[in-house]
């Protein structure tokens, strides 16, 4: 497929970095005057994992779904020691409070941007954004989750009493929101049904979610979460913002 990547003549070294790089190993190079081409197979086989790309120190390669200045090269003066790793992996936290104050619309956008980088299957990025700004749809989104709660208490469900959602509706009831938790905003992360890639619910993304400004919230959605799909037979009305297709 000869449009899958493209090697610029004048760039390209001919180290082969690309080719010892792929996974997929549908990159070739001919002989000593030709530039890395792909193989016959490699648009049924390539994984789209930007490998070939982000491995050439020359910039010189350019695949059909990301660019080299997609690609920025790894600032080794930024990487964390092991101490740093340690420590940074032990100090990371749920958020549980949450400032009043608004987050800018571009942060958010430029935050989404950046968390779609997680790790996914063939590169395929199937999560999708859902954006709740505004504070009252978001304890919207809150009393939909108390509603359900309440009739998980009403059947005596199992998980009701595990969970200890009594109190999380007492609360609700005597006017402390323990959902949401007063974040002005929420995040919800979701994917359609048939994307076999989907997390479930998107596990890779949580650590870099927490990471978010303290104003945020964040709700992985899948199958067994707030989707209308029934957690063991247990009904939950469908929150407004979710496509129908996850």
């Amino acid at each position: 497929m000869s449009n899958l990547f493209v090697a610029d003549q004048d760039k390209c070294k001919q180290d082969g970095l690309c080719v010892a790089e792929c996974p997929a190993e549908i990159i070739e190079i001919k002989d000593d005057k030709s530039v890395p081409t792909p193989t016959d197979d490699a648009g049924e086989l390539c994984i789209r994992c930007g490998h070939c790309v982000a491995v050439c120190p020359h910039g010189a390669m350019s695949h059909r779904s990301m660019t080299p200045d997609q690609c920025p090269p790894v600032r080794r003066d930024w990487l964390l020691n092991p101490e740093q790793v340690e420590h940074f992996l032990r100090s990371r936290r749920s958020i549980r409070t949450y400032k009043e104050e608004p987050v800018d619309r571009e942060i958010l956008t430029k935050l989404i941007h950046i968390a779609r980088f997680a790790p996914s299957g063939h590169n395929a990025q199937p999560v999708r954004w859902s954006v709740i700004y505004e504070s009252q749809e978001v304890r919207r989104l809150a009393e939909i989750v108390i509603d359900w709660m309440r009739h998980l208490l009403d059947k005596g469900e199992p998980l009701a009493k595990a969970l200890h959602m009594d109190h999380v509706v007492a609360a609700w009831e005597s006017g402390v929101e323990r959902i949401c938790r007063g974040a002005p905003h929420v995040i919800v992360a979701h994917a359609p049904k048939e994307e076999r890639k989907r997390p479930k619910p998107a596990p890779s993304l949580s650590p870099i979610l927490n990471w978010l400004p303290p104003p945020l919230a964040w709700v992985p959605v899948g199958p067994d979460t707030l989707t209308g799909q029934p957690i063991s037979g247990r009904p939950c009305k469908r929150p407004w913002i979710f496509p129908k297709d996850i």
